[in-house]
């Protein structure tokens, strides 16, 4: 049996658990709680998530150990073989992991809406009472910091606008990247697809969900690993129409901050 230690709203613990499905290898998810991080330290010797711990062997990092499940499970390869498309997806891989956190992260947590859902979220999955409602009282606003620490600028948080803004360019360019084959790095899911996955799936149902939808092939790629393989594909309709020129009036009438470096792809 694999465990694997996460936190429910950690794209990188969503990349892994997203791989142990697709390769139809059993595991166990142990999410780990913010305040209590011993066993998972006196494990890896860290404190960071995603880890697995397969019959007593850890490993730590997404990359890491999205590799080390393709080396001892070969089974339905997240690696090419070919070297040119290996190459492709360690490329788009890494630009997924360090490049669509400063896209996608900023949407999640400085919109507040998207904050209070994502929040609400991570609180879910712990136990309910007064006790640990006291205790995400602190939690709360520490990991709300830490985000605007890292993906802020010097002047506080980017505007509604520029996040948004951001967020329709990024989509453009994946979706152009996926034009060949639906997938980016050859005709099979790599490891880069599930990289970009566990950034975008948080995103349904959330301010900004309209600009991915429109979005064709991104659309495809996000809904392929979801959980409920029997679910019919989702249209794109009116209704999503409407909503999305509601956000490109939004992005596009409210004037972002003057003199100010837009956020990076990379």
């Amino acid at each position: 049996m694999i465990f694997l230690y996460s936190y429910n709203i950690s794209p990188y613990a969503a990349k892994v658990r997203a791989i142990l499905r697709y390769k139809g290898l059993p595991f166990e998810e142990r999410l780990v709680h913010p305040l209590h991080r011993g066993e998972l330290k006196r494990l890896s010797g860290q404190s960071g998530v995603p880890v697995i711990d397969d019959g007593g062997q850890v490993v730590v990092d997404s990359t890491r150990i999205a590799q080390f499940l393709d080396e001892k499970y070969p089974q339905k390869r997240i690696l090419p073989e070919d070297p040119t498309l290996r190459a492709r997806a360690l490329l788009y891989e890494e630009w997924a992991d360090e490049g669509l956190p400063r896209v996608v992260q900023p949407v999640r947590w400085f919109l507040p809406k998207n904050r209070q859902h994502t929040l609400a979220l991570f609180r879910s999955a712990y136990p309910p009472g007064r006790r640990e409602d006291l205790a995400w009282k602190a939690i709360a606003p520490l990991a709300y910091h830490g985000v605007k620490r890292k993906y802020g600028n010097r002047i506080g948080i980017p505007k509604p606008p520029e996040v948004l803004n951001r967020l329709a360019e990024a989509m453009d360019y994946l979706d152009a990247a996926l034009a060949e084959t639906g997938w980016l790095a050859g005709p099979q899911p790599s490891v880069a697809d599930f990289a970009a996955w566990g950034f975008l799936n948080f995103l349904d149902g959330m301010d900004g969900w309209e600009t991915l939808k429109a979005r064709k092939r991104v659309l495809k790629l996000v809904r392929a690993f979801q959980k409920d393989e029997t679910a019919a594909p989702e249209a794109y309709d009116v209704e999503d129409a409407a909503m999305l020129d509601a956000s490109h009036h939004r992005r596009t009438t409210q004037t972002p901050t003057p003199n100010k470096k837009r956020l990076p792809l990379v």
